[in-house]
């Protein structure tokens, strides 16, 4: 993320633009598990999967400005709730569509410092069987 600082006049007249750069890396690591209800494909269509996750969240965050340059390490504990549906086309098919929807709570820290990167989860997906 690049932000803007405003303009600044250099010597000689010449203009510039002062900014600060922002980067997060975030490195979420989840064990998850994973109910399936496959015998509701008949009836509905569908087979519902709900995935429950706990795990740990690392994120180093560097940082540039005209003031100061730093890389600080934060890490916290992080969970997920995922509900899921899949659908096959026609019988015997190996390919699955799958949507995904659900929870992720990750908040990193760094000394008194928290980083709330929570938020919901959706992603929409093809799932080839081999």
């Amino acid at each position: 993320m690049e932000n803007k600082l405003g303009d600044v006049t250099a010597g000689g007249g010449a203009n510039a633009t002062e900014k600060a750069e922002t980067n997060m890396y975030n490195f979420p690591v989840f064990a998850n598990a994973q109910l399936r209800l496959p015998l509701l494909r008949q009836m509905i269509y569908f087979e519902p999967f709900i995935t429950v996750g706990l795990g740990y969240n690392f994120m180093i965050l560097d940082y540039t400005s005209d003031v100061e340059d730093g890389t600080d390490f934060f890490s916290g504990f992080a969970w997920q709730m995922i509900f899921t549906a899949a659908y096959r086309l026609p019988r015997g098919s190996a390919v699955d569509f799958l949507l995904d929807l659900g929870y992720r709570s990750m908040k990193p820290q760094k000394g008194n410092v928290e980083i709330d990167m929570s938020g919901p989860v959706m992603r929409l997906g093809v799932r080839l069987y081999i």
